[in-house]
């Protein structure tokens, strides 16, 4: 008998429907959601562009070396001074995840991560000198290491730039094409309020005469 009661109470005045409330859109949540959308299209080219290998090595850095996947180069010349997409590869390789540079060669048996290529080349993991790390050492090929590193974060930044403004641009286009209520709500808008007219002029004539009465 009291949960009875206690249910019935609960269902009568405690979990009601909300009373309607008209309103002409969703208030300041649409200038939430709208600065949510912008944001979003910033965050998402920027997490595309720097977040992920796949721009960088399939479209930078092909782009950058002008050379393509030759790597040829002339007589008295290092194989890694030419300008071939493997050799700017390469700056971003790691010993112990890359095939040519093992960590069974290079590193001591005891580290469990990979050492990046360049910190190789440039010596500046002094602690692990006494590996097989001393033999990477090379100053030229650290400083063109950095260099092309330095090109290719230009080169992103760049097209996160263009790829932004570009995606901006489509935003607001769509938004200028696409109209903020459907056609067919514009119909039958129209239509409502051309039978409120027809109803009002019908009804004038009454209400004139019942208020000379």
């Amino acid at each position: 008998f009291i949960e009875l009661r206690i249910d019935a109470h609960k269902i009568g005045y405690l979990m009601q429907r909300p009373p309607y409330r008209g309103a002409e859109d969703i208030g300041s949540w649409q200038s939430v959601l709208s600065t949510l959308a912008w944001l979003a299209l910033v965050v998402n080219v920027l997490l595309v562009c720097y977040s992920s290998n796949l721009v960088r090595d399939n479209l930078v850095v092909p782009w950058l070396a002008v050379s393509g996947d030759d790597c040829s180069v002339e007589e008295g010349q290092h194989s890694w001074e030419a300008e071939c997409t493997p050799n700017w590869l390469e700056c971003y390789a790691s010993i112990g995840g890359s095939p040519d540079y093992p960590a069974w060669r290079y590193l001591p048996p005891n580290l469990t991560v990979s050492i990046p290529f360049i910190d190789a080349l440039c010596g500046t993991r002094n602690e692990l000198s006494g590996f097989g790390l001393k033999d990477l050492y090379n100053l030229e090929h650290c400083l063109a290491c950095e260099a092309r590193q330095r090109d290719v974060s230009h080169r992103i930044l760049w097209l996160a730039v263009v790829c932004e403004h570009a995606l901006i641009l489509l935003k607001l286009a769509l938004a200028f094409l696409v109209p903020d209520k459907p056609r067919w709500v514009e119909i039958e808008q129209s239509k409502q309020r051309y039978h409120e007219k027809r109803v009002h002029k019908k009804l004038s004539p009454v209400v004139l005469a019942e208020s000379t009465v």
